[in-house]
């Protein structure tokens, strides 16, 4: 259904930079949260730099650090910076209440599997994760990013589950009150990991509420559509998710601020594309940082008109050039309206914004309107 997400492609946009000289740190207290209050967090992608001086502590409650890739044998293959580059952003962030979390990110099927394959390459993954909360005390924990599409051995399988659980242990010897979060797929398709067994070994899951209709999507499509469009939206997601024995209370849906614009053959919602997409933010950001990029979501719907999917609820445009049709999709301050109720309703702990540095004041302005006051 789905071709590997934008964040792994977007993390292949280089920006060059020197590790700044690090700066002394104190150690603050870390933000602890109450188990019955919603989850605001927010991804900062490397790439968009200082954009985190913005993020409002009355909006969120954690900022995800995107990311810090490993490989087979369990060690660091790139950094993006951290955390020498990132110490200022630690230290500031918490010290206006909010939480920093790394992101360990893995989108290779076969290092993954050879990962897991035998104890002595997850031994040293174990200590690399470690080694990441000991060396940046404001860290609130960790979040394990492992995107898989392919299947893997079941032996495999049990030891990424058993892995999570030495994870857990091993954290909260360090730190008792650090959180261990884990990114799922929508669907795993392939049944790479077993969702109910490790909702006992971590605090939450950020779940793919985005790219269901992908990039490179044959047909054009809500990319987070709340209903409709078969089990292309959050109702259906969440329903798999409970039917394993996940907790609501564990799920948090990722929310992308950002979308996709299609050639397709009409105007018509599910018209069959003829290329694959290119990426939209929902506001405006600066070109330099996100190369490739076409104009903003916004803007483009200002000039060729906002239209509304009656199935899911999401927003798209639609124009014709000189090639052909062209809709681009995404979701606006309406449709994450309705999803957001959707969490409060369906009794889900929280959303995960990726990323609000593609958003607007009015995008913030409906997070706080339904999770400012009784946020982490």
């Amino acid at each position: 259904m789905r071709q590997p997400m934008i964040r792994a492609a977007l993390a292949a946009v280089l920006l060059a930079g020197c590790a700044a000289p690090r700066p002394a740190v104190e150690e603050p207290q870390v933000p602890t949260a109450g188990a019955d209050q919603y989850l605001v967090a927010g991804y900062h992608p490397y790439w968009m730099q200082d954009a985190w001086r913005s993020y409002d502590a009355g909006v969120f409650d954690e900022i995800y650090f995107f990311s810090i890739g490993i490989d087979s044998t369990g060690q660091i293959a790139e950094r993006n910076g951290w955390p020498d580059r990132w110490f200022i952003m630690q230290q500031e962030l918490v010290q206006r209440g909010m939480r920093v979390t790394p992101v360990v990110a893995l989108f290779s099927q076969s290092a993954f599997e050879r990962l897991f394959a035998t104890g002595s390459s997850s031994d040293v993954l174990l200590e690399t994760l470690l080694g990441l909360l000991r060396d940046s005390p404001s860290v609130g924990g960790l979040q394990l990013d492992f995107e898989i599409y392919q299947p893997v051995p079941p032996s495999v399988r049990r030891q990424f589950t058993e892995f999570v659980e030495r994870l857990r242990e091993e954290m909260h010897a360090i730190r008792a009150d650090s959180k261990l979060s884990l990114y799922i797929l929508a669907y795993d398709e392939s049944d790479v990991v077993d969702e109910a067994a490790l909702a006992r070994h971590v605090d939450y899951f950020v779940v793919q509420g985005y790219d269901l209709h992908g990039r490179t999507e044959d047909r054009t499509g809500p990319v987070a559509g709340l209903q409709g469009w078969g089990n292309r939206n959050w109702q259906s997601i969440v329903q798999r998710l409970s039917d394993l024995g996940v907790s609501r209370g564990q799920i948090v849906m990722s929310v992308p601020y950002f979308g996709y614009e299609w050639p397709a053959v009409t105007d018509r919602p599910g018209a069959r594309t003829t290329g694959a997409g290119v990426t939209l933010s929902y506001a405006p950001v600066d070109p330099a940082l996100v190369p490739g990029t076409r104009r903003s979501a916004l803007q483009e719907s200002e000039q060729y008109g906002l239209r509304r999917d009656s199935l899911s609820g999401s927003p798209y445009y639609a124009y014709e050039d000189s090639v052909g049709w062209r809709q681009g999709w995404f979701e606006d301050a309406e449709s994450l309206r309705a999803k957001y109720e959707y969490v409060q309703d369906a009794g889900l702990r929280g959303v995960a914004i990726f990323p609000p540095a593609y958003g607007s004041n009015e995008l913030e302005a409906v997070l706080r309107e339904f999770f400012a006051a009784e946020s982490m």
